[in-house]
């Protein structure tokens, strides 16, 4: 019964791989879905309400900004805070 229960949580962190990179998507309030969806070539991250497309050279968040990823890095994460979805690679945020 218990697994039940728990089957019904939303999940707040999400993640996967895309082009060799690991790509995590984190919601700041625990009550809203974080979702994820991936071909293996490019990622669809849910936050909320806010969606985010991950390819293997950028990220192109809600809004259309695009943000390229450096060829170095291994790891992307995405970070729904209020009214935002903050870029991080390899921990250090982009602008």
């Amino acid at each position: 019964m218990l697994v039940a229960v728990a089957s019904f949580i939303p999940r707040t962190v999400v993640s996967g791989r895309v082009g060799g990179r690991e790509v995590m998507g984190r919601m700041a309030n625990l009550f809203a879905p974080a979702r994820y969806r991936s071909d293996g070539r490019t990622a669809t991250v849910q936050l909320g309400s806010r969606l985010s497309v991950v390819t293997a050279d950028q990220v192109e968040l809600a809004g259309g900004r695009i943000v390229k990823i450096p060829t170095n890095c291994r790891k992307v994460e995405l970070l729904a805070t209020r009214g935002e979805v903050r870029v991080l690679f390899e921990g250090a945020e982009q602008r």
